[in-house]
């Protein structure tokens, strides 16, 4: 089993934003919310930053304002 738990993020719903954390096993997410880490668990935190299922912004224009 491998397993990842992100901490501390604002975590993007489909219709909400919200500060949590995330836990992934085995490449999916199987908990949002205050989580309990098993020990041994990778650990990212994320305190001031995005966490969403993944972002494509095509309309992004770098180097501007």
């Amino acid at each position: 089993m491998s397993a990842l738990a992100i901490r501390g993020g604002y975590v993007v719903g489909v219709d909400s934003v919200e500060l949590a954390d995330v836990l992934i096993v085995d490449g999916r997410i199987a908990q949002v919310g205050t989580i309990d880490a098993p020990p041994g668990v990778e650990e990212i935190d994320a305190s001031d930053c995005w966490v969403g299922p993944g972002f494509v912004d095509r309309r992004t224009h770098l180097r501007e304002p």
